[in-house]
Formats: C-alpha cells, sequence, structure tokens
C-alpha cells in the first residue's frame, strides 16, 4: 500500500511483515524506497497538510500476550529526523492531525473488560527527544506516480 505526501515530494509504502494471532497485520515501511530497519507499523498514520511531518502508529511488540504496545512515532521529514512519543500498553495509538503547532492522537485501551479512547495533544514545542533518521530520504525525482 502507497500513500503520497499533498506535496507528493514523500511517498510511504506499507510491506506486509506478518499478523497477530486473531489480530491485524503489521508492517515494514520504505520510506521514498529507503526502508526504516528494524521497526514496525500498524496501518494508521497521517501527513500534516504542509507535508512536513508524518506521524506513524509503532509497534513495540508482536507478542499476543504482552501486547499491543505502541506509540506514535513522528518524523520530520526535510529536517530527517524523528521523535518517539510515550508508550501505550495494552492499547493503540491512531495520528489524527498534524500540524506545526501540535500533533493530535487517538488512544484507545483496554482495562477491566472495557475499551477506553481518548484524544491527545503534544505541543510541538515539548518535543525534545529528537533523533536522526538511519538514512538520508531519496528524492522522488522522476519517480512520480499520481
Amino acid at each position: 500500500m502507497i500513500h503520497k505526501s499533498l506535496n507528493k515530494k514523500y511517498k510511504v509504502f506499507f510491506i506486509d511483515a506478518g499478523e497477530i494471532r486473531f489480530g491485524p497485520i503489521y508492517y515494514k515501511l520504505e520510506l521514498n524506497d529507503a526502508e526504516l530497519p528494524n521497526r514496525i507499523f500498524g496501518y494508521d498514520h497521517r501527513f500534516s497538510y504542509d507535508s512536513k511531518y508524518l506521524a506513524l502508529q509503532e509497534w513495540l511488540t508482536t507478542d499476543y500476550q504482552k501486547g499491543p504496545i505502541t506509540r506514535v512515532l513522528l518524523i520530520d521529514l526535510p529536517g530527517e529526523k524523528f521523535s518517539e512519543f510515550e508508550k501505550v500498553a495494552k492499547g493503540w495509538v491512531k495520528p489524527i492531525e498534524i500540524n506545526d503547532k501540535e500533533v493530535v492522537f487517538e488512544k484507545t485501551f483496554f482495562s477491566m473488560g472495557a475499551e477506553k479512547k481518548g484524544t491527545y495533544e503534544v505541543s510541538m514545542d515539548s518535543i525534545n527527544n529528537w533523533q536522526p533518521l538511519p538514512f538520508s530520504i531519496p528524492p522522488l525525482i522522476g519517480k512520480e506516480e499520481d
């Protein structure tokens, strides 16, 4: 499954990597044909409207007994860096919106047999754990696919 940013400079390709017992599929991810190594993802993701950021649902385990354990992985595309948000044990995160001021995402988790949902906002100014991507993002020049 391929998805492009609105400015068409970035594409993400979700590669089927397996399936949780009685659960959803998880994926490896390529960003402009470069694989993001040693990580797996759910399908939920969101590009910012200005195509500067990509928020992903990162999975931290595929162990049926321990999981789900997920978090938002935010990528600053032109800056070629990423930030790992707080882990959500026994729950899922879903990026909803990204802008220059905040990242908005939903948490769905299970407590005492009941599903609970909440919407959370993280200020861009509060993100201070940026790390460099393990590769440079290759340009899509000459590779545009509409």
